[in-house]
């Protein structure tokens, strides 16, 4: 997408989740590491994924990120979506688990001092996870689908 609009791209190389906070910090003293974040919350445009907890819908259960222990826990404390691979709740506030203390990325509150944030995804599986992260004010444009469109209205009324 950056070659087709003349624009750049970097490549943020470590584990998007790491085992410990500790790892995590140490990653996050690397001047490579650092540069690329700080781009990243810089950007003028961010294009991501909202992933929700249902198994079907979740993208880290697929990158073995996260397995399904891992994802009743999550949702025993509320969790119904996650961007940044950051977990949130259905009012769109970030957790406060070691889960979320484990992740390398620019994190959820860099996407509101983000210009413009386009979020795709579909499903009714994700609906409540849409609703958190508009709730949460994390996305400017939504792109999806009927079936998620109907979900999120209903939910609204």
């Amino acid at each position: 997408i950056a070659n087709l609009y003349s624009t750049s791209y970097r490549y943020l190389f470590t584990p998007m989740i790491v085992e410990s906070e500790q790892t995590r910090n140490l990653l996050l003293q690397e001047p490579n590491v650092q540069e690329t974040l700080a781009l990243g919350r810089s950007a003028d445009v961010v294009i991501l994924g909202i992933g929700a907890h249902a198994a079907e819908a979740s993208g880290l259960i697929w990158t073995g990120y996260l397995n399904q222990k891992d994802i009743a826990f999550l949702r025993s404390r509320g969790a119904v979506g996650h961007m940044c691979a950051q977990h949130f709740d259905e009012q769109g506030r970030e957790l406060d688990v070691a889960f979320n203390r484990r992740v390398i990325s620019i994190g959820l509150d860099a996407l509101r001092e983000i210009e413009t944030v386009i979020a795709v995804a579909g499903s009714q599986e994700k609906a409540p996870a849409i609703l958190g992260a508009l709730h949460g004010n994390y996305i400017d444009v939504l792109i999806t689908d009927d079936k998620a469109a109907e979900q999120i209205l209903a939910q609204r009324s």
